[in-house]
């Protein structure tokens, strides 16, 4: 009988124990997860919370952040109070001289309104053309795919080549512009279309337009192709012609995209150095001496790495203010739309 009965009481001891092993099994399940190799590592969705898991998710990108972004931005901040005798030694703390010399001295605020000039003549025609090029490349004409390919060949071009090119042939005596120009009397005299103070910042500003346009309409042409296409066939069902169609409801699909370029071209044209320096070097008479111009006369020569930091944070006050304005009227173009 005792024989008897101590297979059964085996038997009810392993079944007592097989609950806690598959409780362990389920715990150790809960607590790791099965890599892609076999690999087991913990879940760390039970033990922190979902704000500290997704503080960990952009922990990378904020350490990035800060080490590319902020520190540099701090390093020019705080050396806009400062005076340098050395540029790698350490700075004497001038409180608002750098500040106060932008204001009393003759050359940041006329570089301020040739940035302004530069950037506003800029982002109105870029605009314009952009949209009205991108409206063609839109349309179902022979020769279009074609087009779209060689449209970005300016944006390819460097910047050092275009401004070479472009300054052979706006040449006084030898450049192309002006011998086409009086072989076709259309003029009498030759232009000096960047020796002279009058002509020389609309030249600039072409060269300008021609390089980064391509931009501009690929942005644009990209919204385009999105147009809502039952939105199209109601208007063409009332009754709404081409320019009505265009302006009711291709405008305002388009508006809010218009004004993220904007607001990204006007942040790069404001910053232009390039064709600005390569063109002219901020002459002739600094009818171009824009305001990276500015900053690079005074860091290389007149060594003044302090009012360069001014000059740079006052233009970053300028772009954070129209940066935060472009997105005001951004989100209200995208709420108009949806209304």
């Amino acid at each position: 009988m005792k024989d008897r009965l101590e297979p059964s009481v085996l038997n009810l001891g392993l079944a007592r124990k097989q609950p806690s092993r598959r409780l362990s099994s389920a715990r150790r399940s809960a607590r790791f997860r099965t890599g892609a190799f076999g690999i087991p590592y913990p879940r760390l969705g039970g033990r922190v919370t979902d704000r500290q898991l997704s503080l960990l998710m952009v922990a990378p990108a904020l350490s990035l952040m800060v080490f590319y972004v902020l520190y540099p931005l701090w390093v020019v901040v705080s050396s806009s109070f400062m005076s340098f005798s050395r540029l790698a030694g350490p700075g004497t703390w001038v409180g608002l001289d750098n500040y106060r010399w932008l204001i009393e001295g003759q050359q940041f605020l006329p570089a301020l309104g040739k940035s302004v000039y530069y950037t506003v003549a800029n982002i109105v025609l870029q605009t314009i053309l952009g949209l009205l090029i991108a409206v063609l490349l839109n349309l179902s004409l022979p020769g279009r795919n074609l087009a779209r390919g060689v449209i970005l060949f300016p944006f390819i071009v460097p910047g050092v080549v275009a401004a070479f090119v472009w300054n052979y042939m706006f040449d006084d005596l030898t450049g192309v512009v002006n011998y086409v120009l009086l072989s076709t009397h259309v003029l009498k005299d030759p232009i000096g279309w960047l020796s002279s103070p009058a002509t020389a910042m609309n030249t600039v500003v072409a060269i300008s337009i021609w390089k980064y346009e391509p931009v501009m309409i690929i942005l644009f042409l990209a919204r385009l192709q999105t147009v809502p296409t039952e939105i199209v066939e109601a208007a063409r069902v009332d009754g709404a012609n081409a320019l009505q169609l265009l302006r009711y409801v291709v405008l305002p699909w388009m508006l809010p995209v218009v004004m993220i370029a904007i607001m990204l071209r006007t942040i790069t044209m404001f910053n232009e150095f390039d064709l600005p320096y390569l063109l002219t070097q901020g002459g002739p008479l600094s009818s171009t001496l824009t305001l990276p111009v500015v900053i690079r006369q005074l860091l290389v020569g007149s060594f003044s790495p302090g009012r360069a930091s001014a000059v740079s944070t006052v233009m970053i006050g300028f772009l954070v203010l129209f940066g935060l304005l472009s997105v005001a009227l951004y989100r209200r173009a995208e709420r108009a739309f949806q209304e």
